[in-house]
C-alpha cells in the first residue's frame, strides 16, 4: 500500500528482529529521484534570485550605456530560460513519478503540486511567448527604428515577463517548503 510509503521509501523504519535492530538500506532510487526533484527547484528559484536580485541590478548600474546594459541582461536572462525549461521537465518527470511510486494525494502535495503548476505555466510562458517578443523589441527599439508604440509594448511585455518571475519565486518557494 502506498499508506506510509514515505518513510518506507526513504528507507526511515527500523524493525526489531530477535532483538537485532535492522535499518533497512537507503532507497537510491527515492533519493536520486527527490534530489533531481529538488535541485531543478533550487535552480530556478535561485537562479531568479541571482538573477533579479544580484545580476540585473549591478550591470544596470555598472554598464554605461542603458543599451549595452539590456542587451549582457537579455543575454543572461536567455540563457537562464533554457535553465528554466529543463527544471520544468525535471519537475514535470520527477513529480509524476514521486505521486505514482511514494506519494499520497494530501493537501500539502497538491499544495507543492499546484505551486509547481503554476510556475512551470509562467514558465513556459514567459520562455516561449513573451521573450522572444520583447528581444525583437528590443533589437528594434535599439536600432532607434522603435515607436512609440513598440516602445510602450516593450515596456508591457518587460513587466509581464517581471510579473511572471514573481509568481515563480513565490510558488518556487512554497514547492521547496512543502518537499
Amino acid at each position: 500500500t502506498r499508506a506510509g510509503g514515505d518513510a518506507r521509501a526513504q528507507g526511515h523504519l527500523e524493525r526489531e528482529r530477535d532483538g537485532i535492530v535492522e535499518v533497512p538500506i537507503p532507497n537510491f532510487y527515492f533519493m536520486g529521484v527527490q534530489f533531481v526533484h529538488l535541485l531543478a527547484l533550487a535552480l530556478w528559484v535561485g537562479g531568479i534570485v541571482m538573477a533579479g536580485m544580484v545580476a540585473a541590478p549591478v550591470i544596470f548600474s555598472r554598464v554605461p550605456s542603458r543599451k549595452l546594459a539590456g542587451e549582457v541582461f537579455g543575454e543572461i536572462f536567455r540563457r537562464f530560460e533554457r535553465v528554466i525549461l529543463v527544471c520544468i521537465v525535471a519537475l514535470v518527470v520527477t513529480g509524476i513519478i514521486k505521486y505514482v511510486t511514494w506519494e499520497n494525494l494530501t493537501p500539502w502535495n497538491l499544495t507543492r503540486y499546484i505551486a509547481i503548476g503554476i510556475m512551470s505555466a509562467c514558465g513556459l510562458y514567459s520562455s516561449l511567448a513573451v521573450s522572444p517578443r520583447l528581444r525583437a523589441l528590443q533589437t528594434e527599439i535599439a536600432d532607434g527604428k522603435g515607436t512609440p508604440d513598440q516602445e510602450a509594448l516593450f515596456d508591457r511585455l518587460h513587466r509581464v515577463s517581471f510579473q511572471c518571475m514573481i509568481v515563480s519565486l513565490i510558488c518556487g518557494l512554497i514547492a521547496i517548503l512543502l518537499a
